[in-house]
């Protein structure tokens, strides 16, 4: 008698292959792309958050407010994260005078001082902090690394990439989402 699969297992291959489908994968292939368009249907609010980043500050999503903010959870080990970070530091260069913050949040879990050797390999200019899973719990988990949300100056999140996302993708969503009004305090 043939033996078939349990549902166990299916579900299984099918995590495995979303997974390796959307986000770092060996060969760091994956890009995602996304639109330039704004989304067709309401995305929630930021939750807020604070980590102490690296370099010994604190950075908190409520201090952001009016800001238009990107969030990026990386690790050191993965290939398409070292592809865009340079792409981030340009963009954060090119437009923090006109409200953009990044902030990279590292899921790495060897350490510190890997994160900050690294951070000083690619000489990152936006701060960076470590989390232990309690903010990406908040955004929905991570399923992949990376893994970047756009937030809104209103606080609302207006894009989520799982997989790389390049600079040229990226940077006319950034340019829209910064000429929108500052909400009114």
């Amino acid at each position: 008698m043939k033996r078939r699969p349990t549902v166990s297992v299916l579900l299984g291959g099918v995590a495995i292959a979303i997974l390796l489908a959307s986000g770092c994968r060996g060969d760091g292939k994956q890009e995602t792309t996304i639109s330039d368009e704004a989304p067709t249907f309401e995305l929630p609010i930021a939750q807020d958050f604070e980590l102490e980043a690296i370099d010994g500050s604190t950075f908190r999503l409520a201090d952001h407010a009016g800001y238009v903010v990107v969030i990026n959870f990386w690790a050191t080990w993965c290939a398409p994260c070292r592809e865009e970070i340079p792409d981030f530091i340009e963009l954060s260069n090119d437009f923090s005078d006109e409200g953009l913050r990044f902030v990279g949040v590292s899921i790495d879990e060897v350490g510190e001082g890997v994160v900050r050797d690294f951070v000083a390999e690619f000489d990152i200019s936006y701060p960076i902090a470590m989390d232990a899973d309690s903010v990406a719990a908040r955004y929905g988990g991570h399923y992949a690394v990376p893994t970047t949300f756009v937030v809104g100056r209103a606080g609302r999140i207006r894009h989520r990439v799982i997989g790389k996302v390049a600079g040229s993708t990226l940077r006319p969503i950034l340019e829209r989402l910064l000429r929108e009004e500052q909400p009114s305090t």
